[in-house]
């Protein structure tokens, strides 16, 4: 719950900080803008009894970057996550990220940059196979990302995330270890 309290108080200040920012561009690349992306995303299960690589997953975001500086800008994203199916099971995950972009090459509007990611997730997961109804838990998510924004919008990106959790009425924690590759188009 702590954490959760956390993520949230750190969202509202980046929202409320860029939100204060005059509606005209400050800067000579406008990097701010709303955003959607889709990733490639097998992750990996782990708890202290089994790690299986779970078939399939996919990730689907929407959000806002906020620009602060000519290279600093701050993400606010929220997340669906298919993380795969294994052991009989199917996991998904609903999230609201913090991605904070450091941006190279501004000579132009065209831009490498790398992020840091921060945020929290609902996890479900359900069975394939109905000995147990879905079990939910929540848990944080950090990782990395490297990706590039071209001038017309488009952006590729790829990175890594981990995220924790603990299913109720399970005893074990769970872990999932993504590794991603995706596109996303910024309006």
């Amino acid at each position: 719950m702590k954490k959760a309290v956390i993520c949230s108080l750190m969202m509202l200040a980046v929202s409320n900080s860029a939100l204060a920012d005059s509606e005209e561009s400050l800067y000579e690349i406008d990097r701010s803008g709303f955003y959607i992306g889709v990733d490639a995303a097998p992750t990996e299960l782990s708890t202290p009894s089994v790690t299986k690589d779970l078939s399939g997953g996919y990730t689907l975001q929407a959000g806002y970057d906020y620009q602060l500086n000519e290279s600093i800008v701050i993400a606010l994203e929220a997340e669906y996550q298919n993380l795969g199916e294994g052991l009989g099971l199917d996991f998904d995950g609903l999230g609201l990220n913090v991605k904070p972009k450091y941006y190279f090459n501004l000579d132009d509007h065209d831009g490498f940059y790398v992020a840091g990611l921060l945020g929290m997730k609902e996890y479900l997961m359900n069975a394939a196979v109905g000995f147990m109804n879905t079990r939910e838990g929540s848990g944080s998510v950090f990782g990395i990302e490297i990706g590039y924004e071209f001038s017309n919008g488009f952006m590729v990106k790829a990175g890594h995330k981990q995220g924790d959790t603990r299913f109720d009425n399970v005893t074990e924690d769970a872990e999932f270890t993504t590794n991603y590759i995706g596109v996303a188009y910024k309006f």
